[in-house]
């Protein structure tokens, strides 16, 4: 396997750091392909709690994300929040946004709320809070609105885009975008016309589902970025079914980037100071980033541990801009690629889930719960 080729991510099983909780099945708007905004289901609290405590029953927990739906539509998510927190787990909420009022984002800073990942692309419709635009630069002053929103009530601001075959290019404006605004984390799930047995056969391809291999192929070519980290799928060791890019950014006064990615045939240093991490924490990270001095401490070990001439002396340049401009920020950006249906009739999908949900009592890949186990089968619509 080539030097070049992105780590492993570590966890198995009961060690995986995260999960997910969907806590309704209802949405304010309509994202291209997805069905949500057509079901009306309100998960009642007690039994998001009984998930909470499987979940956590079940893996080493570091964060567990609240998904709908759009789940600031649930009246009590306040209350699920505290729940979580209350258990030394960290809740994050992935949401559209177009709720978070001031007063709502007060009220989930007090129940201890973590993050908040705000999903804002251009192919979501009938947003309450913009019209339909055609590129995701339109969209900037909105997540500009919302980050500030966010920062304003105490809560860290991470962002959530679907990647289309027809947004691609716009991959490292959005990226500029991120550092400039200080976005420490974006998860990227790319689109895939068929999921959850909602595709219909006899309808025409859209053309706009794209594979991790491609975005990995333009980011090389166009940013010569390469994944640290990866999981594989549940078939192929090699297959890079997630892939997570990470780097250090400075912003100089003018709005300038400087930023500097971790190379994966430099990893003798991240393998140290992930082991490291993980015996002072008990269990690995997800949701949680380093903090600057945290970043610092790996950035001198990375530079002198890669035994490499041109990868020292990038590091002591990007030092020398973090001292002139006087900021530094980690940046970690995460594709996902959704599961496919093999010739043999299996489901191709992620190693040891990173996004695994409950239903019905068990653990299975939110990407495929309302294929494999619908709420409709054990829930009544409210």
């Amino acid at each position: 396997m080539s030097r070049d080729f992105p780590i492993e991510v570590p966890w198995q099983a009961a060690t995986v750091p995260h999960a997910t909780i969907e806590v309704n099945q209802m949405c304010n708007i309509a994202c291209h392909g997805c069905y949500k905004s057509k079901m009306t289901y309100t998960k009642p609290v007690e039994l998001v709690k009984e998930e909470v405590d499987f979940a956590a029953r079940e893996r080493r927990l570091e964060s567990i994300t609240l998904l709908g739906g759009e789940p600031t539509l649930h009246p009590e998510l306040a209350e699920i929040i505290c729940y979580i927190a209350s258990k030394g787990i960290h809740p994050v909420i992935l949401t559209n946004a177009s709720r978070l009022t001031k007063e709502l984002l007060n009220d989930y800073k007090r129940a201890g709320v973590f993050a908040i990942r705000m999903h804002i692309d251009s192919h979501q419709h009938n947003r309450p809070d913009t019209a339909d635009v055609q590129s995701e630069e339109e969209l900037n002053s909105l997540r500009w609105l919302y980050i500030a929103r966010c920062r304003e009530a105490g809560i860290e601001p991470y962002l959530a885009l679907t990647v289309y075959k027809n947004t691609l290019e716009e991959m490292p404006a959005f990226m500029q975008f991120c550092h400039q605004a200080g976005v420490r984390d974006v998860l990227c799930t790319l689109y895939l016309q068929s999921i959850n047995g909602h595709h219909d056969e006899d309808c025409d391809d859209d053309g706009l589902t794209i594979k991790n291999r491609e975005v990995y192929d333009f980011l090389f070519e166009r940013e010569g970025i390469r994944p640290m980290w990866y999981v594989p799928s549940s078939n192929n060791p090699q297959a890079l079914r997630w892939m997570t890019y990470f780097a250090n950014v400075t912003v100089n006064p003018k709005g300038t980037c400087s930023r500097l990615f971790l190379q994966p045939k430099h990893r003798r240093a991240l393998d140290v100071h992930r082991g490291v991490s993980r015996l002072h924490r008990a269990r690995y990270r997800f949701s949680v980033l380093p903090t600057p001095v945290a970043t610092l401490a790996l950035f001198i070990p990375y530079a002198l541990l890669s035994f490499s001439a041109s990868a020292i002396k990038e590091c002591f340049a990007f030092l020398r801009a973090v001292l002139r401009n006087g900021n530094m920020h980690c940046f970690r950006i995460a594709f996902q690629e959704l599961p496919v249906l093999n010739e043999n009739g299996e489901f191709d999908m992620c190693k040891n889930c990173p996004d695994a949900t409950v239903r019905n009592g068990r653990l299975i890949p939110v990407c495929l719960a309302d294929h494999l186990d619908p709420v409709a089968a054990h829930a009544t619509s409210n």
